[in-house]
């Protein structure tokens, strides 16, 4: 195989789901010999350790839609859309780029007016349901054409299946299996564990349920939330919910464990380095991740990595079950699921030998199935073969 230089373009590269996706990815394609580019706008958490994978490159563009209303949005845009297509058309010409990996609809615009040119490759790297996070785009992408000039899309089914109602035909999809580092996502001692966990203030009878990535409104952790907000109700005592991460929503969610009643047993700690992330995972015992219909999570895959008990939905899609697989994790019904998870949750209060079982055959099978290496031949037997 032929060495390729890919580019992602993904607008922040601060701690989140979809930059530690890129960042594995890139370590992957890098070891097997590639060239690999990510550009980005703003945020700054995972840079660093991303530099050592890949050539960095900051842009300087104004954050998308800024501006909310009237001319400002229109100028917002109109210098986003024209600034961005001007960086990326001299970084793929200068550095002779490949393929370009796009994770949005409105990147893929600007991208695709380089693809119009043969300058690159067009994919986009999806990283969650359209319908979730671009439901207006979504309705769009029809109608602005924007499937014309990409010429492959990484997801899975369920994705898939959104994009359909799009018309973009299927010999565009290609399926990724999803996949997590489990170099850095590893069990610690159970001595260290317990240390760090006592200097959280957590004692060693305490069943910890954590949400780790960014706090908004849009995210998941409210339902994480309101599942310690249902186990107190029930009279269940012994738990802390453990919260990591910060964001726009991070004095809202302070706000809300106070208006639960749930200070006691609620640790907030804020944005931590990117380096002792494991070990906050490996603080916690269940790790939920709730909503009607989730889309994967990497929240979840690390947890599974780190010998920890992954908890989500089995919704519509199926998504979850895809690498969610029974006696490693737990799966609830899409209906009723906040009770049925509490119901599980609940159950489990105090039971760190059982929750430890689940943990140590989640590593196992992570260990032998969700590679990213597998993600990088996939994605590199593309560029060759789709045009």
């Amino acid at each position: 195989m032929n060495k390729r230089h890919i580019l992602f373009y993904y607008p922040s590269i601060g701690l989140g789901g979809q930059q530690t996706q890129i960042m594995q990815l890139a370590e992957a394609l890098q070891k097997k010999g590639h060239q690999v580019s990510w550009l980005y706008s703003y945020g700054e958490a995972l840079k660093d350790e991303a530099a050592q994978y890949c050539h960095i490159k900051k842009l300087l563009l104004p954050r998308f839609n800024q501006s909310r209303f009237g001319i400002g949005r229109i100028i917002n845009r109109f210098i986003y859309y024209n600034l961005l297509e001007w960086h990326l058309t001299r970084y793929v010409k200068k550095h002779k780029v490949d393929a370009v990996l796009a994770s949005n609809s409105i990147d893929s615009r600007v991208v695709n007016k380089l693809a119009k040119k043969k300058l690159t490759k067009h994919f986009r790297y999806i990283g969650g349901s359209m319908v979730q996070v671009e439901p207006h785009l979504l309705a769009s992408y029809k109608k602005k054409e924007v499937d014309k000039y990409i010429s492959g899309y990484f997801g899975w089914p369920a994705v898939f299946e959104e994009l359909k109602t799009q018309d973009v035909p299927d010999h565009k999809f290609i399926n990724l299996p999803f996949a997590v580092n489990t170099d850095k996502f590893y069990p610690l001692p159970e001595n260290e564990v317990y240390t760090f966990r006592q200097s959280l203030g957590i004692s060693k009878q305490h069943t910890v349920i954590g949400w780790i990535g960014r706090t908004a409104l849009n995210m998941q952790l409210w339902d994480t939330l309101r599942l310690g907000k249902k186990l107190k109700e029930r009279g269940v005592s012994g738990f802390k919910l453990l919260f990591i991460g910060g964001g726009d929503a991070f004095e809202h969610l302070q706000q809300e464990v106070i208006k639960y009643d749930l200070s006691k047993e609620t640790i907030l700690t804020g944005w931590v380095p990117y380096e002792e992330v494991n070990k906050y995972v490996n603080a916690m015992d269940i790790v939920p991740l709730l909503e009607a219909d989730p889309q994967g999570g990497s929240i979840v895959r690390e947890a599974m990595a780190c010998g920890r008990l992954a908890m989500s939905v089995d919704g519509p899609s199926g998504t979850q079950a895809l690498f969610m697989k029974p006696q490693a994790t737990i799966l609830v019904k899409s209906e009723g699921y906040l009770n049925e998870a509490t119901l599980a949750v609940a159950g489990l209060i105090g039971k760190h030998e059982e929750i430890n079982r689940y943990g140590q055959k989640a590593r196992a099978y992570v260990e032998e199935n969700l590679r990213f290496t597998n993600q990088a031949d996939i994605i590199l037997k593309a560029i060759d073969t789709h045009a």
